[in-house]
């Protein structure tokens, strides 16, 4: 007999979307019923998917990095990686001047993280030989606006990178095209799943959300998060992800 959640594959953001303070106990119990019955889930995230949490453990490889890496934890192995060209440098360059940027947090095989008054950045750009995944722009003070990712940062970006905000403390730069909707999409494919579900509450979650057959966003999700949803659920402290799984039940 199939198992009820066969081919779904539901891939959630972990801050803010299933995660606060801790997780919520109602998401734990739903994602083990949810996987008992043949679904398949995992996280995307915008840290390095080796540091995603352990509480929860996903039953197909995770997307780390804004959809730049695939890492297996079951064989702890990182299956695909997709990094800057040379344009990385001059995209930092195009950035050191803002008086609002404190820190650049440049993420290769390891993570440089270097305030921008410092001359060594310059050094680092300038010789830096290794393979670029990300680099994170951290602001000095807090940022409270609904536009999550400045315009004039787009305007500066164009095409030559993807940009988007997993804060109000930061903006962050990927290799054109590495979102995670690139990243959900790959392990849609990778899995053959038939039916693609993801969650998400912020700017950078836009991207899985419109890669989705649904995409949700969870009640406290910034309004641009919620505007490219399909369907909106219940906020991250009532256990949005359990409120998915069960209505995923009713209608499948």
């Amino acid at each position: 007999m199939a198992k009820k959640f066969e081919g779904v594959l539901l891939c959630s953001d972990i801050d803010g979307t299933m995660y606060h303070n801790g997780f919520i106990p109602s998401n734990l119990e739903a994602l083990q019923y949810f996987m008992d019955e043949g679904g398949l889930f995992t996280f995307c995230t915008g840290r390095r998917a080796i540091y995603a949490p352990t509480e929860v453990q996903p039953n197909v490889p995770i997307v780390g990095m804004c959809g730049s890496e695939i890492y297996d934890r079951s064989t702890d192995t990182i299956l695909e990686r997709w990094s800057f060209g040379e344009e990385w440098r001059q995209l930092a360059r195009d950035f050191l001047p803002r008086e609002d940027v404190g820190h650049i947090q440049f993420e290769s095989e390891v993570s440089h993280r270097i305030r921008t008054d410092d001359s060594a950045i310059h050094d680092f750009i300038d010789t830096f030989d290794g393979r670029m995944y990300k680099m994170i722009f951290q602001y000095k003070e807090l940022r409270h606006d609904p536009e999550l990712v400045p315009p004039e940062v787009r305007s500066v970006c164009g095409n030559r990178c993807a940009v988007v905000s997993n804060g109000n403390d930061e903006f962050e730069m990927t290799a054109t095209g590495m979102d995670k909707g690139h990243g959900v999409l790959y392990l849609k494919k990778h899995t053959g799943a038939r039916l693609l579900v993801c969650a998400g509450d912020y700017d950078g979650d836009i991207s899985m959300l419109r890669a989705a057959d649904i995409g949700y966003a969870v009640e406290n999700a910034a309004p641009c998060v919620k505007a490219a949803a399909d369907r909106i659920t219940v906020h991250v402290t009532e256990g949005a992800i359990a409120a998915i799984i069960r209505e995923l039940e009713k209608e499948l």
